[in-house]
């Protein structure tokens, strides 16, 4: 018996095969498909996973996944509308490539949902591109303690009706996360640690990416000041933040089809620039362990190129060993 946790080893670590396995994508739940306003913001077809995305086992020359909240699944498009729909389209056209769409995006996702869904992503479905459109900074994904994924956006502390889910037994997480949310700072370093995450995730695994952010303020804003510390990793920045120039609706603030078409061309032409193309198959999953020799000998050669002041203050080497 564990002094740690409370309850059993199996029901945890069924929870972490379910949500961080590196060999599947873990599907929507019912609880949120199932949700009164779910069926009409996103309608369309969805994949063996409930993604609005193609089927994942249907692999073409060139594989892109997307990754954010609603804002990049189209919440209130049909699916045909939607960029990375647009963006498969105009690749094919285009290019000729022959583009599968694996769309991840989930309503009310933050910036831990992008990061845990991008390692499962590049393992499993080894894709030739990740776009990523991060989300607001006051979202948070956690999980109760009956091992329930709990997505906690700032705006539903108060409305529970606004929640995916209710459940009384979260309630006392639901009141923990009002007071991390009163700190601003914990707000954009939050959004810079999964930043961080997915972008070593990439280097490691040699895969393409390029991010940029919804132009909501709470996701636009932490991009700003992260840039201004000069600490945005700017060779895979998009260059501008995925714009509303219409909307879906008067009561629907997210972008419309209009600003869809927009943000796909700005991919496609940030592909087309940086020459971003199939490539030979991945290697398979038993063949990890040498992508991760690899990366770890990337990281010693950062670590070797980093400076240090001495007494004296004179440059030097940092000492490895």
């Amino acid at each position: 018996m564990s002094k740690v946790f409370k309850v059993g080893d199996d029901e945890i670590v069924a929870m972490l095969d379910r949500y961080f396995s590196l060999d599947t994508i873990a599907p929507m739940e019912d609880r949120y498909l199932n949700h009164k306003s779910f069926a009409q913001s996103f309608p369309g077809l969805r994949n063996e996973s409930r993604f609005r995305a193609d089927p994942f086992d249907d692999r073409g020359d060139f594989n892109v996944v997307t990754l954010g909240c609603s804002w990049a699944e189209g919440h209130g498009l049909p699916r045909e509308q939607i960029f990375s729909e647009r963006l498969k389209a105009k690749l094919r056209r285009k290019l000729g490539y022959d583009t599968r769409s694996w769309n991840l995006s989930h309503s009310g996702a933050g910036s831990d949902y992008i990061s845990r869904a991008a390692a499962s992503a590049v393992h499993a479905l080894k894709p030739d591109l990740v776009v990523v459109v991060l989300s607001c900074c006051n979202r948070r994904e956690i999980f109760g303690p009956d091992g329930r994924r709990l997505v906690c956006p700032e705006d539903a502390l108060k409305n529970r009706e606004t929640r995916w889910s209710y459940d009384p037994v979260h309630e006392p997480m639901w009141q923990a996360m009002e007071l991390l949310y009163e700190s601003d700072f914990e707000k954009v370093a939050h959004m810079l640690r999964h930043l961080r995450d997915i972008q070593w995730l990439f280097a490691a695994t040699d895969t393409p990416w390029v991010f940029t952010s919804a132009m909501m303020p709470p996701a636009r804003e932490p991009i700003e000041l992260i840039r201004k510390a000069g600490l945005l990793p700017e060779e895979h920045y998009l260059g501008q933040t995925f714009d509303a120039v219409d909307r879906v609706s008067e009561t629907n603030g997210h972008p419309g089809s209009k600003s869809h078409e927009e943000f796909s061309e700005l991919v496609f032409k940030w592909i087309v620039e940086n020459g971003i193309g199939p490539r030979k198959s991945r290697p398979a999953n038993d063949d990890r362990a040498n992508r991760q020799v690899r990366a770890g000998r990337s990281l010693l050669r950062w670590w070797r190129k980093r400076r240090v002041r001495d007494g004296e203050g004179k440059d030097e080497i940092y000492p490895l060993w």
